[in-house]
């Protein structure tokens, strides 16, 4: 074996490090550019009113109107973006008064 044989290895751990470096760097927010700053408080705005939309609907909605258990999807709507979205479109029953045709016009 000749020093290319133990270099290999070394260079391959120093790579691994050098990638585990970059992906726990964290920017502070200072460090972000101005259309980062926007963009993320954009999502987080979006997200909060996901899950208080969803949050509100829950606590007024009844049990029975609710497709499963209201302490499940009050934990599912926790879920980043996934889970307000999830409920707002699988968790809930139709009422009947959707599920009624529309009265004709005169």
């Amino acid at each position: 074996m000749g020093p290319s044989a133990s270099t290999a290895p070394d260079a391959r751990l120093e790579e691994i490090n050098e990638e585990r470096k970059a992906m726990a760097c964290k920017k502070k927010w200072s460090e972000l550019s101005r259309p980062q700053r926007t963009a993320l408080a954009a999502a987080a705005a979006l997200q909060f009113g996901l899950a208080g939309t969803a949050w509100w609907d829950l606590s007024r909605r009844p049990a029975d109107a609710v497709r499963g258990s209201k302490a499940v999807w009050a934990f599912v709507i926790g879920i980043n973006f996934f889970g307000p979205l999830a409920y707002l479109r699988f968790g809930r029953k139709q009422s009947a008064q959707l599920l009624e045709p529309a009265a004709p016009l005169p």
